[in-house]
Order: C-alpha cells, then sequence, then structure tokens
C-alpha cells in the first residue's frame, strides 16, 4: 500500500497536502475533545436549516467540506477512502487552476452544494416531516463527486464500466453512480445528489459553470505577488502559481472532446481505471476486478450508515449530536 500512496503524495501540491493532512487531524482532534470533555463542534462545520437560520451559522455553507465526524470504525475507513479519491482529483484539478485559485473553487463548490443542499431538504421538509430541518451536510464526499461528475461529463458520448456488471453512459452515469451507493445505505443522499447537480449545471450551461465566478488569473497573480513574490511550499508541495495554470475544462452538452489522459488506481482492493474514449474499448473502467468485500449495508448499524458516504447531520444546541438515532435515520429514507 506504501508503494501506491507514497508516489501519489509526492505529486499532491500545497493546496492539497494542507486539506488532505488537516481534514482527518481536524475530525479527529475534535472526536476526542467531545469524548474527553463532552465539548460539541460538529454544529460548528455542519450546514443544515437549522445552522443556517436557527444559529445563523452562515459560515457553515463555507465550511462544511472541510470536516469529518468520526462516529465507528465504517466512518474511519469512509475517511481512507476520501483521502485516497482526494489524492486522485484534487492534485489534477490544482495544477488546471493554481493553488490559490484552486482553494477558492473549493470554497464555491461548498457553496454551490450546501445551497442545492438546503434547497431539497426544505421542501422534504414542508412536504414530508419537519425533523429534515436539522438534516446537515459535511465531508469531503460532495467535492469530489463533483470532480467524478466533471471528469466523467467532459466525455459525454463515452461510457463507463459500472463493476464491469453494466455499462453506463457517462451522461448518465454520475446518476446512476450515487443512485446505486443511495440504494446500497438504503438512504437517499441528499448530499451527494446536490454535488451531481453541480456537475450537471456545468454540463448543461456551460455559462454557469463555478470556474467563471472565480477571479481572473491575472487578478490572483497580483494577490499572490503582493503576499508572497518568492516560491512557497506547504508539508513539502510545491505552491502553484496561477500564472502558470492550464485552465479548467469545462464539461459541453453539445458533445466534442473526450477526457484526456488516463487515471489508473486501487481503492482497497477495486481497481479504478480511465481511458480515453479514442481507444476502441474504451470509456471509463469504475471499481473493476475481484477486489474485497469491505461488507455490506446489512452489516452496518442504521445511525452510522449516513457517515459511510459522508452525509453528515446537525442538530439544535443543546441536544446530543450522536445519540438521537431516529434523526440519523431519516437523512433520507427512500419514499414510497
Amino acid at each position: 500500500m506504501g508503494n501506491i500512496l507514497k508516489p501519489m503524495w509526492a505529486e499532491c501540491p500545497a493546496v492539497t497536502r494542507l486539506m488532505l493532512a488537516a481534514y482527518p487531524t481536524m475530525g479527529l482532534g475534535f472526536a476526542i475533545l467531545k469524548g474527553a470533555a463532552d465539548v460539541h463542534v460538529g454544529w460548528l462545520f455542519e450546514c443544515s436549516l437549522h445552522a443556517i437560520w436557527s444559529d445563523t451559522g452562515v459560515w457553515t455553507l463555507l465550511l462544511s467540506g472541510f470536516f469529518h465526524r468520526f462516529s465507528g470504525g465504517m466512518s474511519f475507513l469512509m475517511l481512507l477512502l476520501e483521502l485516497y479519491m482526494g489524492m486522485i482529483y484534487f492534485p489534477k484539478r490544482e495544477r488546471e487552476l493554481g493553488s490559490l485559485t484552486f482553494f477558492l473553487w473549493l470554497l464555491l463548490v461548498n457553496v454551490a452544494v450546501n445551497v442545492l443542499f438546503l434547497i431539497m431538504v426544505a421542501v422534504v421538509c414542508a412536504a414530508w416531516d419537519p425533523r429534515f430541518y436539522f438534516i446537515g451536510n459535511s465531508g469531503l464526499w460532495p467535492i469530489i463527486i463533483v470532480l467524478l461528475s466533471l471528469h466523467l461529463l467532459a466525455d459525454p458520448e463515452g461510457s463507463t464500466s459500472f463493476w464491469g456488471l453494466v455499462s453506463v453512459p457517462n451522461k448518465w452515469y454520475p446518476l446512476f453512480f450515487v443512485g446505486v451507493f443511495s440504494l446500497m445505505n438504503a438512504l437517499i443522499l441528499w448530499n451527494h445528489f446536490a454535488a451531481i447537480a453541480v456537475g450537471y449545471v456545468a454540463f448543461l450551461r456551460p455559462a454557469l459553470s463555478l470556474e467563471r465566478l472565480l477571479p481572473s488569473q491575472s487578478r490572483v497573480t497580483a494577490w499572490e505577488r503582493r503576499c508572497c513574490s518568492q516560491p512557497r511550499q506547504l508539508l513539502g508541495g510545491s505552491w502553484l502559481p496561477a500564472s502558470g495554470a492550464r485552465g479548467p475544462v469545462i464539461p459541453q452538452s453539445s458533445g466534442g472532446g473526450g477526457a484526456s489522459g488516463g487515471v489508473g488506481a486501487s481503492v482497497f482492493g477495486l481497481q479504478m481505471q480511465a481511458r480515453s474514449s479514442g481507444g476502441g474499448s474504451g470509456g471509463f473502467t469504475a471499481f473493476s476486478g475481484k477486489g474485497q468485500r469491505l461488507g455490506s449495508s446489512d452489516d452496518v448499524p442504521a445511525s452510522m450508515q449516513p457517515v459511510a458516504m459522508g452525509a453528515g447531520r446537525s442538530e439544535p444546541a443543546g441536544e446530543p449530536d450522536e445519540e438521537s438515532g431516529e434523526e440519523a435515520r431519516l437523512v433520507s429514507e427512500p419514499s414510497t
């Protein structure tokens, strides 16, 4: 495993390294603080209707993606998977945008996903169950799913093999992917559906792409020169100036160019391989190979299932935030 992770870590630029190091450190530190002193800090990060309207926690729109809630062994396994997927997708994005612009892009993605997430749970809260008012979003999974969606939708005419069982057109793969994992968790993962919605908006309406809201390259370069004229490093990773960024690939609904290059990785024995659509049989093969069984949703307690795919939740101040099992189950049981 070290032979795989070491070269991947070596390719991570500064902001990616900072993110991947701070994310588990903060989550573990807050979990220890909660266990030792019964101090609950999840409400500071998890974005929910309660956090926004009752606690006026507007900052959660920006920060929810940087917090991981520990709640048992399964959440730790999902944390490892989040970090691994982050090492696959984040470095490429940071090279496209530059380090400072990449950080601003992360904040924009958090806001976009949270706005759509809050709209979804507000509708469900009004139409079905008012307890959805306390359901929150946190974690890296939505950001990773946005990047996965943008990667696949950059080649809308290609196809993707899901576990080697069925070939799904790239245009529909993000929706299929999140739908399957919602079924596996026996929960509707609202934050994941919000994440793929961000990708589809960029695909169907390129003018609404988040990249168009970022400051210009010249402006970011001026900021960087003002703050640090000399090249810097963070945790051994190079700071990538905006002046050397290649620029992102914005998905186009009218077809055209495909995703370039290839990505090969192994996720706990589950092989991932990306190939250019021009290569004959190709497309993108996700989670193919023999792999190792991680367990089924039947083996996981219901109170831990939302954490499995990064679906967070928040509760009103003064109430237990992990022991109210009924609320954890709500994140979205499929309606009949």
